[in-house]
């Protein structure tokens, strides 16, 4: 049986193209598996196992409040003891210059 190049040509793009239509038949049925349901469920594994993580470190664990008003009655206090300090510098440097003019 001889069969001219153009039928060879012809069988082999029909084999090929039926072998390609199975494989990605088959692939794109594996990711459509793979994105719809492993992934979900891999990922709702994760958040799962993260939150009895969570609930095991947050069980003993204590917490602390603080008042507004004491923060803003701390952070008063700094501010006045940096503004006195601001100023006992300058002072200082208007001594030292001073100093410096009378010297010379």
């Amino acid at each position: 049986m001889h069969l001219s190049k153009y039928m060879k040509a012809t069988i082999a793009t029909t084999v090929l193209l039926a072998t390609g239509a199975i494989y990605l038949g088959k692939t794109f049925l594996a990711f459509l598996i793979g994105w719809i349901v492993v992934i979900p469920i891999v990922a709702c594994g994760f958040l799962a196992y993260g939150l009895v993580q969570y609930r095991k470190q947050t069980k003993n664990s204590i917490v602390i409040s603080v008042k507004p008003n004491s923060v803003t009655e701390r952070y008063a206090e700094l501010i006045r003891k940096e503004e006195q300090i601001r100023r006992e510098k300058e002072i200082l440097y208007k001594e030292l210059t001073n100093g410096n003019k009378k010297g010379m």
